[in-house]
């Protein structure tokens, strides 16, 4: 049910009746599997339609936005003043700064991209800016738009040092400007005083900030197709929760539901990106679930977290990031639900079962994101499933192990500076390794775009094939295939 109501959310967003449809045709199926009552379809018709209703008013609104910044853009080419606040935490890179700053055009509440060099901006921080409006260059100006909307931006202003001056007043949450953003600031601040110029690794692994990371390392990542390691989401939040229930279990604690705590403390340490968010919503779902004796699906969960996410940010649907990240999800749970975890008879037959397993999680991630990145970016890494399987277990260490390091620092300085000189060290070793890596990977391969329709009903059919499923889901099937077909998509 869950699905549908993101399928109508969805098609309001992108103003496609078709999902509006598929939506309703879902809940019809739905209600007459169900044997529920007309009531309840006719209820779940008219809520699927207000959702649809609810993302076509939010993305006009925005774009109504866009539109006012637009034409301020071309009205003049001299520095714009614009007064706000700080509304996301500032991420630092090596020659400035870029944090979001919330204004008002034509009394429209309105967020807007800020770059400087200044270094004191904090959030929540009142400012005062003047700066000049950032013009992508013509070849790339749809690809930044649609950037920019994935993150509720209506546009970028390039600000310098002085141009930015503090005026009076705090905004935003006090949680978030008394709590995360002063922890969030002081871990940054700790891993470069103490690492220098390999910083950049540990700083975008625990904290998602990758304005650190040099040209070279970035480019190892995309080659080999592990891009999706720097970015945080679920298996970042994860390896987290796997570390909090092996110390759980030391200090002999039973409350799962306590659990939520320190993941939500993390997420918000790191600001709340929507990755993280997404994975957030469904593992609070489940912990409360398996609490109160309720059991959840995960593939629900997760719709329970699209559905969320896009009520309060609608525009995110637009971002690579939040379509990547769903679309990979859904593919490892549909992949783990259908494997059969039976134990070896031996140690051989365990570790080969464990390292096939992570091998065909992996794959199906890559198969269902594939359309999404020839889409965006033309090319994919072949390499990209085995690649994961490598450097996935160092990444876990670095990410874990720049945490506790920091954690050290703070409490215990001696033990922390001893800790780091072990940090460095593997930082060191894991970029020779990758460099090793990306000398003998091929070059990611040029493919043409597939018909994404056709593609994912291949996709959904090889899935159930492999289930051996098809007499149940013939049907379904069929319809769908139908469908897709009957639109000329």
């Amino acid at each position: 049910m869950v699905w549908g109501l993101a399928a109508a959310l969805a098609s309001g967003i992108t103003r496609d009746v078709r999902f509006l449809a598929a939506a309703l045709l879902f809940f019809g199926w739905f209600v007459h599997r169900s044997g529920s009552t007309k009531r309840q379809s006719v209820a779940l018709a008219v809520l699927a339609v207000l959702f649809f209703f609810y993302g076509y008013l939010t993305i006009r609104a925005h774009e109504q936005k866009m539109g006012i910044f637009k034409s301020l853009a071309l009205g003049s080419a001299d520095p714009i003043c614009l007064d706000g606040w700080v509304s996301s935490f500032p991420r630092y890179r090596y020659g400035g700064m870029s944090f979001v700053l919330t204004t008002h055009l034509d009394d429209l509440p309105t967020e807007i991209l800020v770059r400087t060099k200044e270094y004191f901006v904090q959030y929540g921080d009142s400012l005062s800016t003047r700066g000049r409006i950032y013009r992508q260059r013509p070849d790339r100006q749809t690809s930044y738009a649609r950037y920019l909307c994935g993150r509720g931006l209506v546009g970028e202003v390039r600000v310098p040092p002085a141009g930015v001056s503090r005026a009076d007043g705090q905004n935003g949450g006090w949680l978030a400007r008394l709590v995360f953003w002063p922890i969030h600031d002081r871990i940054r601040r700790e891993l470069v005083m103490a690492l220098g110029a390999r910083a950049g690794l540990p700083v975008a692994l625990l904290l998602g900030e990758r304005g650190y990371l040099d040209r070279g390392t970035r480019d190892a990542f995309t080659r080999l197709g592990i891009s999706h390691l720097l970015a945080l989401s679920g298996l970042h939040l994860g390896f987290v929760a796997g570390f909090l229930l092996i110390v759980w279990r030391l200090l002999r604690f039973r409350n799962r539901f306590l659990l939520i705590v320190p993941l939500s403390a993390y997420v918000g340490v790191v600001g709340f990106i929507i990755s993280l968010t997404r994975a957030l919503v469904m593992a609070v779902l489940l912990i409360v679930a398996s609490v109160i004796h309720r059991p959840l699906n995960a593939v629900a969960a997760l719709g329970n977290a699209f559905v969320l996410i896009l009520l309060f940010r609608p525009w995110a649907f637009y971002s690579v990031g939040f379509q990547l990240s769903f679309l990979a999800t859904y593919a490892v749970l549909l992949c783990v639900s259908s494997m059969d975890f039976k134990k070896g008879k031996d140690l051989a037959g365990r570790i080969w079962q464990g390292i096939r397993s992570s091998l065909l999680v992996s794959a199906s991630a890559q198969l269902w994101v594939a359309p999404i990145i020839l889409h965006y970016f033309g090319r994919v890494s072949l390499l990209s499933p085995i690649s994961t399987l490598v450097f996935v277990f160092p990444v876990a260490f670095l990410l874990l192990g720049s945490g506790l390091c920091v954690g050290l620092a703070i409490v215990w300085p001696a033990a922390g500076n001893a800790a780091f000189g072990g940090l460095d060290l593997a930082v060191r070793v894991f970029d020779a390794i990758l460099e090793r890596a990306e000398l003998l990977s091929p070059a990611r391969v040029a493919l043409p775009e597939p018909n994404i329709y056709l593609y994912y009903t291949g996709v959904v059919m090889l899935f159930y094939a492999r289930q051996k499923r098809w007499r149940k889901t013939a049907a379904v099937v069929l319809m769908l295939v139908a469908f897709v077909l009957s639109y000329g998509a």
